[in-house]
């Protein structure tokens, strides 16, 4: 397989070697939410006792690159609560929100193949946002 070609993987993990992409804002977006939630709600899927990160379960969808990762957390968990205080905060501050865009496009731009690593540097500005909340 030669770099150009897309890269098929079947687990969680694979997900962790795919380059860093940032995008604008699609105004689809919502729609082809509905729609994959229709298509998540019709699988009626059955999870349990499946390996997570954290408190979290990450799907990924096939093929290459994936379109979706789909994070099932715990409604009773902390991580929920802070995942919806976090979403919020960024729609209720437009400076709050450029400034988050603003520094996943240097942490994309300095870690777009460790994607670790660029999850890790959003820590500290989200913990902050969360703290001042």
């Amino acid at each position: 397989m030669n770099a150009s070609e897309p890269r098929h993987t079947d687990s969680v993990a694979g997900a962790q070697d795919e380059p860093i992409r940032l995008v604008s804002y699609d105004p689809a977006w919502p729609e082809r939410f509905a729609e994959e939630r229709a298509a998540l709600e019709a699988a009626r899927l059955s999870l349990r006792a499946l390996p997570g990160r954290g408190d979290a379960l990450v799907l990924q969808a096939a093929p290459e690159p994936a379109q979706h990762h789909l994070h099932l957390v715990p409604t009773d968990s902390n991580r929920f609560r802070d995942e919806l205080a976090f979403r919020d905060q960024l729609r209720a501050d437009p400076e709050t929100a450029a400034e988050y865009a603003a520094l996943k496009h240097e942490l994309a731009a300095r870690f777009s193949d460790e994607r670790e690593a660029y999850t890790e540097g959003k820590a500290e500005f989200i913990r902050h946002v969360l703290d001042s909340a």
